[in-house]
């Protein structure tokens, strides 16, 4: 089996790319009756010098966090009721041993 090998710098650039593309696109929300439903999504990039935490053999690497979600909002007479809830799952560059 092929092992696939992450680049951070990659990681990075495609992050820095979604980052730029995202803020333009527009906000996109559907409505079921009188509730609106608004879809999320994230992209984190960050770099950790001690992913396990160790005061020894301390591993470092790059981690992609991807976050998607989903909101609903319902007015009410006098408030709104509001739910959001969501699903992520980070990618380790290196150790991938860690992805969670």
């Amino acid at each position: 089996m092929r092992k696939l090998i992450r680049r951070p710098g990659l990681s990075f650039l495609t992050c820095l790319l979604c980052a730029a593309l995202l803020p333009s696109a527009p906000a996109y929300a559907f409505r079921v009756g009188d509730v609106e439903l608004t879809p999320l999504f994230s992209v984190e990039e960050r770099y950790d010098d001690n992913i396990t935490s160790s005061e020894s053999n301390e591993l470092d690497d790059y981690i992609t966090k991807l976050s998607f979600g989903l909101e609903a909002t319902a007015p009410g007479k006098t408030q709104e009721l509001s739910l959001k809830g969501g699903v992520s799952h980070e990618f380790f560059s290196k150790e991938d041993g860690y992805d969670n």
